[in-house]
């Protein structure tokens, strides 16, 4: 009686295939959660950064975009470093 080549390989790359659609799920609430953390710690850090600063240049929620082009300057960084620890800039 012959006997098939087993490979692990392709046992895994069929249970993929098989169930591709939940590993997409798994992945797109995935991307969701991260994406939801990362903007709820890029709003606090606005929001750490407006108390200290008076930043007006910062939306209450930015978004990364807005975030970036606020902070590409470094006016607000060096001024928040200057109210932590007066001198450093």
């Amino acid at each position: 009686m012959a006997t098939k080549p087993f490979s692990i390989l392709s046992v895994v790359e069929d249970v993929i295939q098989k169930n591709r659609s939940q590993f997409d799920d798994i992945d797109f609430a995935s991307n969701i959660r991260k994406s939801e953390e990362a903007s709820s710690r890029r709003n606090e850090a606005a929001k750490w950064l407006r108390n200290i600063v008076g930043g007006r240049e910062l939306l209450d929620e930015p978004s990364e975009e807005a975030f970036r082009i606020a902070l590409r300057s470094g006016i607000i960084l060096c001024n928040a470093l200057n109210k932590v620890q007066p001198g450093a800039v």
